[in-house]
């Protein structure tokens, strides 16, 4: 089971990651942009990558990813990998 959570949480990190880059270069929201980075940090400083909580990690990055939606002015919502 853990190399299955890492992989997930590690996926959806690297996509967040790279969506908010794209954000950024798009002019989202500078404000919500850090939360996500901030939320971001809080799993990559952790180090389990999921393995400690993945429940929660995965509600982290989900967060992360509804402030990245809001930054960039969208409501939509996407199936999580």
């Amino acid at each position: 089971m853990i190399p299955l959570w890492q992989k997930t949480t590690r996926t959806l990190y690297d996509q967040v990651a790279a969506d908010i880059d794209a954000g950024q270069a798009a002019g989202a929201q500078k404000e919500l942009l850090d939360e996500c980075r901030s939320l971001l940090e809080m799993i990559r400083v952790d180090g389990s990558w999921g393995v400690h909580n993945p429940r929660y990690t995965q509600q982290v990055l989900e967060e992360a990813r509804q402030k990245l939606r809001a930054a960039l002015g969208t409501n939509t919502k996407e199936a999580t990998p």
